[in-house]
């Protein structure tokens, strides 16, 4: 029998089969650094500011076995986009690699709600009480909730933002590495910053134009048409790894590059 008040999803109906042990962050995401445990920064509830965790210890019972089996393909999307990662990485920091080139296409709309799909993980979990000064999880906001399942979609300057930061000396990283920066005011989660592999993408919760600055670098790109990373050696040797994102009909912006200039 379903405990439906601890499904978040609850809301939007259809409760079925017992809750499962879900990983926030998709577990096929976890397994790319190839270890049973992995290294994490970021997260409300670390006692660190970097602990080694088991992959097992990354769960939590926050959704039925319905509406956790529903979103199969947003975190198939999670996976997709951090192995191009992990490719782009070991290929462009490869001194045996030369001129290697790959190009490949991503849906930027799964991407967005899987990195939303994390976030409302985590709050139903209770990893922000902490932070929130509270003894219970907190349901994540419905409209959170709603675009994850694909009932809507954040509309701009809320969703995702690439790139556009002075924050730190861009590096490619492997096989996987992952930070998290959380913005909040009064309780309120207004927005999440996630460095994968070096690259920064920006989840925009909130309208308030006050909080923007803070949480969205002024050069960042709204819904990015594409994304190019280049790694070369200072003779000029080296490879690119180009995606294009698809967002389903949405607004798109402009074409980022990202170069990494080798040492070898």
């Amino acid at each position: 029998m379903t405990d439906v008040r601890q499904c978040y999803a609850a809301n939007l109906g259809g409760c079925a089969g017992r809750l499962e042990k879900e990983h926030c962050l998709s577990e096929s995401v976890l397994r790319l650094g190839g270890t049973k445990t992995v290294q994490v920064s970021g997260h409300p509830w670390q006692t660190e500011s970097i602990q080694n965790v088991g992959l097992k210890s990354l769960v939590a019972k926050v959704l039925c076995a319905k509406h956790n089996r529903s979103l199969s393909e947003v975190d198939s999307a999670g996976k997709r986009f951090c192995h191009q990662l992990v490719y782009a990485a070991n290929s462009l920091i490869n001194p045996r690699e030369r001129g290697t080139e790959y190009a490949g296409s991503e849906n930027g709309t799964l991407l967005e709600r899987w990195l939303l799909k994390y976030i409302c993980g985590c709050w139903a979990a209770g990893d922000f009480n902490k932070l929130l000064e509270s003894q219970e999880s907190v349901r994540p906001e419905s409209e959170w909730v709603n675009a994850v399942f694909g009932n809507s979609v954040l509309e701009k300057p809320r969703g995702l933002w690439l790139g556009g930061s002075d924050r730190r000396q861009f590096a490619f990283t492997y096989p996987l590495t992952m930070e998290m920066t959380f913005h909040l005011d009064s309780g309120h989660l207004l927005g999440a910053v996630f460095q994968i592999n070096g690259i920064e993408l920006i989840l925009n919760l909130t309208n308030l134009q006050a909080h923007l600055p803070g949480i969205v670098p002024e050069k960042a790109t709204y819904h990015p048409s594409s994304l190019m990373i280049v790694g070369r050696t200072q003779t000029g040797e080296g490879g690119m790894h180009h995606m294009t994102f698809d967002w389903n009909g949405r607004s798109f912006g402009k074409h980022i590059w990202i170069v990494h200039t080798r040492k070898f």
